[in-house]
């Protein structure tokens, strides 16, 4: 039951983990797409 536990909170870490890059990543892609538009305007 313990190692059950264990491997379902490092499932979740890692999807927490996994999600939070792809947030960041999108984030910083739709920062640098809005600074080349200013730029270009």
């Amino acid at each position: 039951m313990n190692d059950l536990q264990g491997l379902d909170g490092l499932i979740h870490n890692d999807l927490a983990r996994r999600g939070f890059m792809m947030t960041s990543l999108i984030s910083g892609l739709t920062l640098a797409a809005t600074r080349v538009e200013a730029q270009v305007i």
